[in-house]
């Protein structure tokens, strides 16, 4: 069985007022700022219907920073720092995570769970603060604690690898499986990831594939390279070598390194 690795959610989860796609996009649009910033929170994480867009992500962030909104502002320093949607740009990332981290702090404490996500993320990550696991764990514990799927996510992660709290699988399981259940895609990747390395749940790779195969439907690139890896051997599904290379390739438009390498292996070069 093939080694997994959780990933930890360095986006924000959309809020409640948000479900409703048309009525977001309308008023997008229409230039309001938070609506702006939740439709770039839909292409970069999946699901209600949108599948991942990093280039429409960064674009609705953008517009939506330019009105000095901190979560799009952090928002878009992921975008800088990692490359969704733009050139990677090291120095106007750290730029941007400065800029948001201090508003981001007043909004975490007058309780804003997706704020609470992204000061956790600052934390997490060092991103405008000195990093810190530990008040990591506390932002992220405080948005878990009021549904926030972000928050819930990344909580396990910190379970999963003993991040600012005593290594416990099970307790990361319990988390993903929250968020997962909110149509969480990097959750249900990482719960798909458990099942399949046994960690904190009985091993099942049929429930890994369950799990990968919703996330691979958002467009979660990690997510087609493990369900492209499953079809290829045979784990948990038929083995398929065209399904295989269907998923290898989905994720391989995503500049998924991993998924690349498996479609080299197989003669494939996109």
């Amino acid at each position: 069985m093939k080694g997994f690795v959780s990933l930890l959610f360095l986006c924000f989860s959309i809020s409640s007022f948000a479900q409703n796609v048309e009525i977001t996009k309308a008023r997008a649009e229409a230039g309001y700022a938070h609506e702006q910033f939740e439709l770039g929170t839909l292409y970069s994480r999946g699901g209600n219907g949108i599948t991942i867009n990093y280039d429409e992500a960064f674009r609705w962030f953008s517009a939506s920073a330019a009105q000095c909104n901190p979560k799009a502002q952090q928002a878009l320093g992921v975008c800088y720092e990692y490359g969704y949607g733009v050139e990677k740009n090291i120095a106007k990332a750290n730029e941007l995570y400065a800029e948001s981290f201090p508003v981001l702090r007043l909004m975490a404490e007058e309780g804003d769970a997706q704020a609470q996500f992204g000061l956790g993320l600052s934390y997490d990550e060092g991103k405008g603060v000195q990093q810190d696991f530990a008040e990591a764990m506390r932002w992220y514990r405080k948005a878990a604690g009021q549904g926030d799927a972000g928050g819930q996510c990344n909580l396990g992660v910190c379970y999963e690898y003993g991040n600012g709290v005593r290594q416990d699988f099970t307790e990361a399981v319990k988390w993903y499986t929250k968020a997962a259940n909110q149509g969480h895609a990097v959750a249900q990747y990482n719960l798909g990831v458990s099942y399949a390395n046994g960690h904190g749940v009985e091993q099942s790779i049929d429930d890994a594939v369950k799990w990968f195969s919703k996330a691979a439907e958002t467009g979660l690139a990690d997510a087609q390279h493990n369900l492209g890896w499953c079809y290829e051997k045979g784990e948990g599904v038929p083995q398929n070598i065209q399904e295989a290379i269907t998923w290898y390739t989905r994720a391989a438009k995503q500049n998924n390194e991993k998924a690349l390498e498996a479609l080299s292996k197989l003669g494939i070069i996109l």
